[in-house]
């Protein structure tokens, strides 16, 4: 599978421009109209609404996600947020 970039350099990712939707897994598997645990709104600083550290499932608690199939912004990174035992959410480790 090859790589697909979602932004030029990690700084981008503040931006609100993906390059790319962020609907592929690292099996390759695009996922559409699914929902990526993002943990918060604001693109440039780590999120604290990510469901104790994506080790929670409360059905009290909620984080955010962001749409797979659009590289808009906000809705790629911040559309809703949802229960944190919410398991069709897909979560995402980006880095450089």
């Amino acid at each position: 599978m090859a790589d697909v970039f979602v932004t030029q350099q990690p700084t981008d990712l503040g931006g609100g421009k993906p390059l790319a939707p962020i609907d592929v897994t690292a099996d390759g598997k695009v996922y559409t109209n699914a929902r990526v645990w993002m943990g918060g709104s604001d693109r440039t600083v780590a999120g604290t609404a990510t469901c104790g550290d994506w080790t929670g499932g409360a059905t009290t608690a909620s984080g955010l996600v962001g749409d797979s199939q659009t590289s808009t912004a906000p809705d790629w990174f911040d559309l809703v947020s949802i229960p944190c035992d919410n398991t069709a959410a897909r979560l995402y480790c980006v880095g450089p």
